[in-house]
Formats: C-alpha cells, structure tokens, sequence
C-alpha cells in the first residue's frame, strides 16, 4: 500500500496530500468490507499513515 501511494505521488501526474488522504481512506474501506464479508484481516493496514494534510 505504501508504495502505491508512494507512486500515486510521484508518478506522471502526482496527486496532492488530500487526493492520497482518499485514496487511503478508499483502500481501508475495501479492506474493512474483505474483512466483514469473508474474514479476511489486514492489520497491517492501521499501521499505514497518510500525509499531512493542510
């Protein structure tokens, strides 16, 4: 996830700290329903911060 988000920044067209705020929150709330509907659990996806935003 890191590095997505890690390329989503600096790619062709990098996104600015709210789009990536997004981006993460979009990929936490997939997980969370992998995790509702057929149990699987990513832990380690609380570990992941996001950027500052300002």
């Amino acid at each position: 996830v890191r590095a997505h988000l890690a390329e989503r920044r600096s790619g062709d067209r990098p996104l600015n700290a709210r789009s990536l705020s997004q981006t993460l929150a979009a990929i936490r709330g997939f997980h969370a329903f992998l995790d509702r509907r057929l149990d699987v659990a990513t832990p380690q996806l609380a570990l992941v911060r996001g950027p500052k935003v300002k």
